[in-house]
């Protein structure tokens, strides 16, 4: 069936804000497969038109310097949707063309560079894209700024902020922290670092013994380095499983697994870890709590429904009293 132009001018001014494109098919006598063709061809996309609040928010928002993530996020729409919508409301800074490499723009690139801005900074100033600064900067052959004091001094700050926020001196004290919270959420003690704590958690996820090289491919590390790297750490011991065998929380159960040969030929025997005693107290004890937790908030669910039954009773023997 071929497409009847004249429904050219419906396609035209419907599909962008139509709300149900495969009913327009419907009305229009054509598939919606159809439509979808034409309106590609004609050179028309759809999207749904911004409600008056919708453009009252990104306007508010934008006003603030909010990002256009943030904007996306709050209209329940896509990121290049809400650059879309921002350049249409015409509230983006329109970038101007500079030709960086006439030459015309160098003294001033010069003096920026010598002032320590970077070229993020410098294509901010300038109003152009930071690839542009950066061909023209490497044309010159003059030094970037990347890392240079300006770009320290914000790292600095940033990291001030990090540490008032946190409430620790420094960012070891603000590591040794991270790392504690992050094993008391996951019920493990907490001076066991990150890498320690992934061990175990997998270890009591899957609940049978594991090789070094499965430990690895389970947490994401990589396995090509050769046997000597797997789950090496600068522990006192030299790796992690061997702090958590000191401790009592894993088990070392010599060649009870097999692992192919490189050649392809046969299996060889390796060494497999579950958890310890220890490792297995704590988890008995977080599911006893988890237990008692649970029969409280089924005592109180009981008490509610027979607070909630005793009322309506009441309230039944009220009306028939009265």
């Amino acid at each position: 069936m071929r497409w009847p132009e004249d429904r050219r001018p419906r396609v035209i001014a419907e599909y962008p804000t139509c709300e149900d494109p495969r009913a327009l098919a419907l009305d229009l006598g054509v598939t919606y497969r159809q439509l979808l063709c034409a309106a590609k061809r004609y050179g028309v996309r759809r999207r749904n038109p911004l409600t008056e609040e919708e453009e009252a928010l990104v306007r508010r928002m934008h006003a603030e310097g909010r990002y256009c993530r943030e904007i996306a996020a709050a209209l329940g729409r896509a990121l290049s949707n809400a650059h879309q919508i921002v350049q249409r409301l015409g509230l983006s800074k329109p970038k101007t063309t500079i030709l960086m490499s006439g030459g015309q723009h160098d003294a001033e690139l010069r003096q920026l560079l010598a002032d320590g801005l970077s070229d993020t900074d410098i294509a901010s100033t300038l109003g152009c894209e930071r690839h542009t600064v950066s061909k023209r900067r490497k044309e010159l052959k003059l030094p970037g700024n990347a890392q240079g004091e300006r770009f320290r001094q914000k790292q600095r700050e940033g990291t001030r902020r990090q540490l008032a926020a946190a409430g620790c001196r420094n960012l070891g004290e603000l590591r040794r922290v991270s790392y504690g919270r992050f094993a008391l959420e996951n019920g493990w003690p907490g001076d066991l670092r990150p890498r320690h704590v992934q061990v175990l958690n997998v270890l009591a996820r899957e609940g049978v013994p594991l090789s070094r090289r499965q430990l690895c491919e389970a947490i994401g590390l990589r396995t090509d380095r050769g046997q000597r790297s797997y789950l090496a750490s600068n522990d006192r011991e030299g790796s992690y499983v061997a702090h958590l065998i000191g401790r009592g929380l894993l088990i070392a159960l010599k060649n009870t697994g097999e692992r192919p040969k490189p050649s392809g030929k046969g299996s060889r025997r390796v060494t497999t870890y579950t958890l310890g005693p220890e490792a297995l107290r704590i988890l008995q004890a977080r599911a006893l709590e988890e237990a008692t937790h649970g029969e409280q908030s089924d005592q109180t669910g009981c008490r509610v429904r027979g607070a909630e039954e005793r009322g309506q009773q009441h309230g039944e023997s009220v009306v028939e009293a009265g």
